[in-house]
């Protein structure tokens, strides 16, 4: 009996997608059935036959929770000059909102920001970590110092990427000169 006959398509990655809507299967038989989508296959081994179901495929959003994190002092080598501010881990408050009410709250009272909008200038970071969050100046000095060293770090790496492919050689002749010393040895 074919393989095909009765068998609702699935996206199991046994079926082919077409970007015209068209679900081709290949059955056990070897043949190829073509199919819209939005319908199944039935039939015998003989014979294919589409047959139309409808089925209304829809996705709904309920409620949804907006938590608020409170920002700290970070390593992190993202800030060209200066301290970085990040995101703590604990949550300090957690809302659950209908998502309608919020995305109409959203556009018309908090307009998204972009670009330059988004960026604080170091002199900002360094007056909100001192002045709000109440971190000593011996703390951000010693967390940018930190992340100048990873900045480093990652500078001397990018250096290091052209000259990459001679470091493979290299290893690899290494491995080479080991392998041919441990053979003379061991005669």
């Amino acid at each position: 009996m074919d393989q095909c006959a009765g068998i609702d398509i699935g996206f199991d990655g046994s079926d082919y997608h077409s970007s015209s809507g068209k679900i081709y299967r290949e059955c056990s038989d070897g043949t190829k059935v073509t199919q819209n989508e939005g319908s199944s296959f039935t039939g015998n081994s003989t014979r294919k036959t589409p047959v139309t179901k409808r089925r209304k495929l829809h996705v709904s959003f309920g409620n949804i929770e907006v938590r608020e994190y409170s920002q700290t002092l970070v390593d992190h080598p993202g800030a060209t000059y200066g301290p970085s501010i990040g995101l703590s881990w604990d949550h300090v408050s957690a809302k659950t909102l209908d998502i309608e009410a919020h995305e109409c709250y959203r556009i018309f009272h908090t307009p998204r920001r972009v670009g330059n909008a988004l960026a604080m200038t170091h002199c900002v970071r360094r007056q909100f970590l001192q002045n709000e969050l109440n971190i000593s100046r011996e703390e951000i000095e010693k967390a940018c110092s930190e992340a100048e060293r990873i900045q480093k770090q990652r500078l001397s790496s990018r250096a290091r990427i052209p000259l990459e492919p001679m470091d493979v050689v290299i290893e690899s002749l290494k491995r080479k000169v080991a392998r041919v010393v441990r053979r003379t040895l061991n005669q």
